[in-house]
């Protein structure tokens, strides 16, 4: 980049940007009201007497200072409200100090009352605020006003003294000063706009950490040794609570369970495993990054074990659903065939007893068997969970009518308790349908001979805020030994049933970000449903 170009280009960015125009010469306006005030003011108080050692004109070198005065207050009142434009202001009030300084020179009678130091500031000044052509100048302009000072006072004025000498050195000073000034200048301004560009920049690479940290599956807090948190991002907040989102909270009081785990990871350096703490919206595996070498500052990292379990889940969908549509024709064909046979043996004339008693027991375990890879299909190809807000207390009251029309030659009663009743699930409706009626089939199928059968939905929020719902039933419970057993698939203690209902209730409460568990009971059994929260917004 030349100079000419470099000079043009900040001086045409230093009328727009304050830090590189209107500031310094608002400084300048300031000193010079400083400065003329106080040559007016030791003027007027000496009197008739001379401030300076040679001969002096006083009454002219106070008209002076109070002409230059009223200029310099002026000249502030037009900075300040930076009008006319930056680059007329800047040459008028160089232009105008260099002319009137000549004349306080004059004044004062000799070149060596002091006064020319006035002169290097003025033009030092407009060096630094313009380009080095009109640098140069304002420093010909001073030092040719010098040098005709001298000669009007040589040869006009009638004055002995001669102070040529003194003109040029300080007109060789000027000349230095402005080029001195003007490098000085230059070189500051480039520093200064390569600064303003590294700072744009790095506010823009910090607006798109930002955005890349905000929008991390994963939640990232950072730590200071004290543990507060210094960054955090939404899924953080989502697991932890919103109080994280809080810049210098103290992570003891929200996660006392993170704080701990992050102690432990201090002091010891590692960690063996990846801890699994219990947030306000779930469960979450944490991991720790140190930020220096002493480990006082720390990035952790929170993975949503929900999310977690929803992606296994559809994992775990898409290769059943890959095996059964493998297998399912190798088995529905033989399948169809005993079934076809037995039907055509039950149509034979002169069947005994026990040989009808053989076609039964084909037809009941050749149903049994075809329900078995119904549920299988229908696992690996139910459709995806589409999450509502679910107004509990309403949608309970349909279920337990549909659910009696369905079930109305059993004698039981079915009793719902909703706290508060505006409570709301996120949760696909047709699914906790599918959930409930077997919940709901198994209490009746399998609550043993106790009469009348009665069961109770319990909806409420739990001391962690989550939204549950308990099905209990006054039946004979759940023997210990098979309430570990009760998710496998294909397990059952019934002679007629498949084994897939539980687990297929649980599959589908983990593909809604849910939790289905059998909670320990001394009367009857009790299954409990821990909602999950949305991560956006649910309609």
């Amino acid at each position: 980049m030349s100079i000419r170009s470099t000079d043009e280009t900040l001086f045409s960015r230093g009328a727009r940007q304050d830090a590189y125009s209107w500031r310094p010469l608002r400084a300048l306006a300031i000193y010079r009201i400083i400065i003329v005030a106080s040559l007016t003011l030791a003027t007027m108080t000496a009197g008739s007497s001379s401030v300076f050692s040679g001969p002096s004109d006083s009454a002219l070198f106070l008209k002076l200072a109070v002409a230059y005065l009223v200029f310099s207050v002026m000249a502030y009142l037009a900075v300040s409200y930076r009008r006319p434009r930056f680059r007329w202001q800047l040459y008028c009030h160089v232009s105008v100090d260099i002319v009137a300084i000549t004349m306080l020179i004059h004044a004062s009678g000799t070149l060596g009352s002091g006064l020319g130091a006035l002169m290097l500031v003025a033009v030092a000044a407009g060096s630094i605020l313009t380009n080095r052509r009109m640098a140069f100048f304002f420093a010909a302009l001073a030092s040719l006003s010098l040098l005709l000072e001298q000669a009007y006072s040589h040869v006009f004025a009638g004055r002995d003294h001669n102070d040529y000498t003194q003109a040029g050195l300080l007109g060789m000073s000027i000349f230095a000063t402005a080029l001195v000034g003007n490098l000085l200048a230059k070189r500051a301004r480039e520093n200064q706009m390569l600064a303003d560009q590294r700072s744009g920049d790095l506010a823009s690479l910090e607006v798109l950490n930002h955005h890349i940290v905000q929008r991390m599956e994963e939640g990232v807090l950072a730590l200071d040794e004290d543990n507060r948190i210094q960054l955090s991002n939404r899924a953080a907040a989502r697991l932890l609570g919103a109080g994280v989102e809080t810049p210098g909270a103290n992570v003891s009081a929200i996660a006392p369970g993170l704080v701990a785990a992050l102690s432990s990871w201090r002091h010891h350096g590692y960690s063996l495993s990846e801890p699994v703490l219990q947030g306000e919206q779930g469960e979450y595996r944490v991991r720790f990054q140190t930020l220096d070498p002493e480990r006082r500052r720390a990035l952790a990292f929170l993975q949503d074990l929900g999310e977690l379990r929803v992606q296994v889940q559809q994992e775990k969908l898409a290769g059943l659903g890959r095996l059964t549509a493998s297998i399912s024709h190798e088995i529905r064909n033989p399948l169809s065939a005993i079934v076809h046979a037995g039907q055509l043996l039950e149509e034979a004339e002169g069947l005994q007893d026990g040989d009808r008693r053989l076609i039964e027991i084909i037809r009941k375990h050749s149903g049994r068997l075809n329900g078995i890879v119904e549920n299988v299909l229908q696992l690996s190809r139910r459709r995806s969970a589409e999450r509502q807000s679910v107004a509990l207390q309403a949608w309970l009251e349909e279920f337990r009518d549909s659910f009696a029309a369905q079930h109305h030659t059993e004698h039981f009663q079915l009793e719902i308790y909703v706290t508060p009743p505006t409570l709301v699930a996120p949760f696909d409706r047709e699914h906790l349908h599918q959930i409930l009626d077997n919940l709901c089939g198994n209490a009746l199928r399998h609550g043993g001979p106790v009469r009348p059968r009665c069961i109770a939905i319990h909806a409420r929020r739990s001391n962690q805020g989550q939204v549950e719902l308990e099905v209990r039933d006054n039946g004979q419970g759940i023997a210990p030994e098979t309430a570990n057993r009760l998710f496998e698939p294909f397990f059952t203690t019934a002679s007629a049933g498949t084994g897939l209902g539980l687990y297929l209730c649980r599959e589908l409460c983990e593909a809604n970000q849910a939790q289905l568990h059998h909670i320990p009971s001394s009367s009857g059994s009790c299954f409990r449903i821990r909602f999950g929260v949305a991560h956006r917004e649910i309609a």
